[in-house]
């Protein structure tokens, strides 16, 4: 839920970041491939995680710009060792901020981005079990928008996401796709 406010809040406060600068607001679909070890669980099958995206960009100069992003992803799956079987359902929220590197070639504007922050996992195994963490996070990506009009894009983007959950470092994949507000 805090992710949700977090969110709520970031685009509230774009208006007013209109009155200083250009900038721009995403939101859409989120895709993750995750290490098991992300949900605790040590030499185990990876997790699809399937959720939304949103993100926020203030320009500073014409190709620099600072970005909030926030993505909140969910699944559920099974997992098995030897004698041992059972389900679970997984979340992760994931809170970045950082410098976002852009240029524009007529329709299409190709960025790069490296964020640093805060990602938390849930995992809840049924019963009396679940497994809850949180840890730094960092992420090195990019992505390109296609500007459909002159306010509104359609982006792809994909990131390498770094975390250190349960004291085990995770090297996963995020993809994103939808919408982009231009200002």
């Amino acid at each position: 839920m805090r992710c949700e406010l977090i969110a709520i809040l970031m685009f509230a406060v774009m208006p007013v970041a209109k009155a200083q600068t250009a900038g721009n607001a995403f939101v859409g679909y989120s895709f993750e491939d995750v290490s098991s070890s992300t949900a605790g669980i040590v030499n185990g099958n990876r997790i699809v995680l399937n959720g939304w995206n949103a993100s926020g960009e203030v320009k500073v100069y014409r190709w620099l710009g600072l970005v909030g992003d926030v993505s909140v992803r969910y699944g559920s799956g099974r997992q098995s060792f030897p004698g041992i079987f059972f389900t679970y359902d997984a979340h992760e929220h994931e809170l970045l901020f950082g410098p976002r590197a852009s240029v524009s070639f007529g329709r299409i504007r190709p960025f790069g981005e490296v964020l640093f922050g805060w990602d938390f996992t849930h995992l809840d195994g049924g019963g009396p079990c679940c497994l809850s963490n949180s840890s730094f996070a960092a992420a090195v990506g990019g992505g390109a928008d296609y500007r459909v009009t002159k306010v509104f894009a359609l982006r792809a983007e994909g990131d390498y996401i770094y975390t250190d959950l349960h004291s085990m470092g995770q090297n996963n994949l995020r993809l994103s796709t939808g919408m982009v507000a231009r200002f």
